[in-house]
C-alpha cells in the first residue's frame, strides 16, 4: 500500500512535468529597458491616512502663504493633515494663530473640498501691542494633481476690542 500512493502521484503528475516548458530569460538589450514617453503619466499622490503605513507618495504637510483683508495682511501657514478630513493649522508672521480644519468631502487630488475651521491667536497691531482674536474660516480648498494647494475662505473674526469683523483670506501653498 505504501508503494501504491507514490506511484499514483507519479502517474498523475508525470504528464504535466513532461509538458512543462522552462521560460528562457530575454537577452539584455537597450530596447527592453527604454521608457516610452508617449504613455507617460505623472505619479499620482494620495494623502496620508491616520492608520497604516506611509509611502513616499503620501502627502500630509502643506506649507502656504496667506493673504488676508485685515491684520494679519499676510503670513506663513503650515497645516498638518491628520487624515483626509481633519487638519491642524498654524500661522505666523504678524501674529500667531493655531487651529483645526474639517474638510468635506475628503481631500483628493484634483478635487475641491469644503472647509470649516476655527483659529485662535494674537494679531500684532500697527499701533503697538497684540490683540487676541478668534477666526472661523468657511471656504473651499483645491488640491491639484501637481501638489499645489489653493484655499479661499471667509468668516467672522472676533477680537478683544471688536465684536465682529468680516475676514477674507487666500492661501497658495505646496503639499509635501
Amino acid at each position: 500500500m505504501t508503494k501504491i500512493i507514490p506511484a499514483i502521484f507519479l502517474v498523475l503528475l508525470a504528464p504535466s512535468i513532461l509538458n512543462a516548458q522552462i521560460e528562457q530569460p530575454k537577452p539584455l538589450t537597450i530596447q527592453n529597458h527604454l521608457i516610452s514617453l508617449e504613455n507617460y503619466q505623472p505619479q499620482t499622490w494620495r494623502l496620508k491616512r491616520s492608520y497604516g503605513y506611509r509611502s513616499k507618495q503620501e502627502l500630509s504637510n502643506i506649507m502656504s502663504l496667506r493673504l488676508g483683508t485685515e491684520a494679519p495682511l499676510f503670513g506663513l501657514n503650515y497645516e498638518r493633515l491628520l487624515n483626509p478630513n481633519l487638519g491642524l493649522e498654524a500661522s505666523a508672521l504678524f501674529g500667531a494663530f493655531a487651529g483645526a480644519n474639517l474638510y468635506y468631502p475628503s481631500i483628493q487630488p484634483g478635487k475641491i473640498a469644503f472647509k470649516l475651521g476655527v483659529m485662535h491667536g494674537a494679531i500684532w497691531e500697527f499701533y503697538g501691542g497684540f490683540e487676541a482674536t478668534t477666526y472661523i474660516p468657511i471656504g473651499l480648498s483645491y488640491f491639484s494633481n501637481w501638489r499645489y494647494v489653493l484655499s479661499l475662505d471667509c468668516g467672522p473674526l472676533w477680537g478683544k476690542y471688536t465684536t465682529y469683523d468680516p475676514f477674507f483670506s487666500v492661501k497658495l501653498g505646496w503639499a509635501f
